[in-house]
Order: C-alpha cells, then sequence, then structure tokens
C-alpha cells in the first residue's frame, strides 16, 4: 500500500512536470489552427466517455474495481480530458496579453493550474460543475481564437455564437432542481461575458489584437521621424506641440488572421468625456503570418489639456470587438522632471 501510494506521488510530480513543460515551450501561431480545432473537437467526447465510464464504476462490485483493465479504462477516461483541456488552455493563454484581457486570463491560468497536479484533478473531476465550467471555457476561449479564420467576413455573429458556444456545456440532463440550477447560472456567466458587458469587458477575440499600440507624433509626415510617447508626459509639452502645429497620432498595428478584411473604429476620450470615434478610412487585412496592418488616425484639436487628466485611445472591430487601449496621462511640469 505505502508504495502504491509512493508510486502515485512520483507519477504525479512526472506529469506535473510534464504539463509545466508544455506550457512554457508550446509553439503557438497561426499554423496550429487545425490541431487546436481537432482538440476542440474532441473535447465533448473525452468528457463524454468519463461520465459514461463513471457510471459504469459505479455499478462494479468492488472485487471488480480492482481488475486491471478496469483500472486502465478509469486511467484513459481521465487522462483524455486532461490532455485536451490543458492543450487548448496553454495554447490560448499567451494572446489574453495580447488582448489586454488579464482577467479572463487570470481565471484560465487558475483553470489550468486545476488540471496539472494528479490528485487534485482526481478529485475535482467528479464533481459536474466544475466539469461543465472546463468545457464551456475550453470552449469559449478556442471559439475566440477560431471564429475568425473559419468565418472572417462574418465577425458581426463573433459573440452570439461563442455565447451558444459556452451555453452547449449547460444544457441539463437531469432534472434535479440543483443540476437544473447550476446549469441556469452557467448559462447566465456565459451570456454575461460575451453579450451582457460593455465590448471593452467582454470576452476577447484572442486571434485578432493590436500590436503596441501608442501615441506618437506626426505619423502622417513620411520623412520625419515619430517618436513615441511614454505614457506619462507634462501637459504644457502637449499644449505647445499641438500649437505649433502638429498632429498627435494614435497608432495601431492589428494583428489579424488571413481572410479578415475589416475597419478599425478609434474611441478617442479624455478621461471619461468622448473627444471623437473616427472609423478609419483603410481596410486593415490579415495573413497567415501574423504581421501587424499599420493603420494610425491623427489630431491637433483638443479640448482644454490640463494636468492629472488621462487620454486615451480605444480600438474596435465591427464598433463592438473591443482590441485593447493605449493611455497617455497627463502630468506636471514638475512631476515629470
Amino acid at each position: 500500500m505505502v508504495r502504491e501510494s509512493a508510486r502515485s506521488w512520483v507519477l504525479s510530480i512526472v506529469f506535473l512536470a510534464i504539463g509545466l513543460y508544455s506550457v512554457v515551450s508550446m509553439e503557438r501561431h497561426y499554423h496550429n489552427v487545425s490541431r487546436l480545432t481537432a482538440y476542440v473537437v474532441l473535447v465533448v467526447p473525452a468528457f463524454f466517455l468519463f461520465y459514461v465510464g463513471l457510471g459504469w464504476y459505479e455499478r462494479l462490485d468492488p472485487s471488480a474495481q480492482l481488475r486491471r483493465r478496469y483500472r486502465l479504462l478509469r486511467s484513459v477516461s481521465r487522462s483524455a480530458p486532461q490532455n485536451l483541456i490543458q492543450y487548448v488552455f496553454a495554447f490560448c493563454l499567451p494572446f489574453f496579453s495580447m488582448s489586454q484581457a488579464h482577467v479572463y486570463q487570470g481565471f484560465t491560468i487558475l483553470l489550468l493550474a486545476s488540471t496539472l497536479w494528479e490528485p487534485v484533478w482526481t478529485k475535482l473531476l467528479v464533481w459536474w460543475p466544475y466539469r461543465r465550467v472546463l468545457q464551456a471555457w475550453s470552449l469559449i476561449a478556442a471559439g475566440s481564437f477560431l471564429f475568425p479564420f473559419f468565418f472572417p467576413d462574418r465577425l458581426q455573429y463573433f459573440y452570439p455564437v461563442l455565447a451558444a458556444l459556452g451555453c452547449l456545456p449547460f444544457v441539463p440532463v437531469r432534472r434535479h432542481k440543483r443540476h437544473l440550477l447550476g446549469n441556469l447560472l452557467g448559462v447566465a456567466a456565459v451570456l454575461l461575458i460575451t453579450l451582457g458587458t460593455p465590448a471593452a469587458w467582454r470576452f476577447p477575440v484572442l486571434s485578432v489584437w493590436v500590436q503596441d499600440p501608442s501615441f506618437e507624433w506626426d505619423t502622417l509626415l513620411k520623412n520625419q521621424p515619430h517618436p513615441h510617447l511614454p505614457p506619462e508626459a507634462p501637459a504644457v509639452q502637449l499644449i505647445k506641440s499641438l500649437s505649433e502645429d502638429h498632429n498627435l497620432c494614435c497608432l495601431a498595428p492589428v494583428v489579424a488572421p488571413p481572410g479578415v478584411q475589416e475597419r478599425v473604429t478609434q474611441e478617442w476620450k479624455l478621461n471619461q468625456t468622448l473627444i471623437e470615434r473616427p472609423e478609419l478610412p483603410t481596410t486593415i487585412t490579415g495573413n497567415s503570418d501574423q504581421k501587424a496592418f499599420r493603420s494610425y488616425y491623427c489630431k491637433k484639436r483638443f479640448p482644454a489639456l490640463e494636468a492629472g487628466q488621462t487620454l486615451s485611445c480605444r480600438l474596435y472591430l465591427q464598433s463592438h470587438i473591443y482590441l485593447g487601449e493605449v493611455k497617455l496621462r497627463l502630468t506636471s511640469q514638475e512631476a515629470s522632471q
């Protein structure tokens, strides 16, 4: 018994090390779309296999459960969804940072961590709300990345489709009151993060992002240097440059999958007051090499600028798909020195 327990711990540590290594070393780029798609397609059958296997185990007598073939089948039914979920979460994880969706990234990290340690995974997997959340989150994350590849000209349907995918695991299969209530709460949570919140708070489109957005001067002038502004700048310096007929530009290089052809909308705000919301005339074009398509918009007329204010430029596709933002905090001359 002691030997069996020690062997179990050793295997758990080995699998933990393998899982952590795969998270760090995994290649994540547009060319892995087919593999991600295959893993997503297999997620639901893998969890169904576990559900059927669990019911079968419960009907077996104790002596039958000790047989090798039953132990092997149990191991397979547990490890299959584990490996699939780990790949989906590990693949999508860095793209949350590119989308500036740090809250969603944190939740994904927690779910991924819960699958890495074998004893924790074994205990949690028998809890049906945990299985539902894993399935829903993996479908939402992978669906968010894959949708622009399969439907690059249908981004207006991105969030309705994402909501439908996330709700699938919460279709009730029993009439038990607690089961129905739990699934109802799951559906409500999915609808909230996909349809029920402002665009900047929704689940991001993971395969489209803005690469290092920034403010800079005079982007329109091709033969002059365009210094990027730091996150903070003196208000008097900004006012002086604008009075000297310089243009303040919001530079937004957009990375998108091949087939995506959309216009970017920029939302300029001073603190929380909307200044302008232009749709850029140039259509961005996606590519398979993840090269950013350069887009920008420039202004020279602003409301009265003062120290302590924050100028922000938020970026959207289809007017409702939030891509990220860049901020410029205006300081006093003394604070910047």
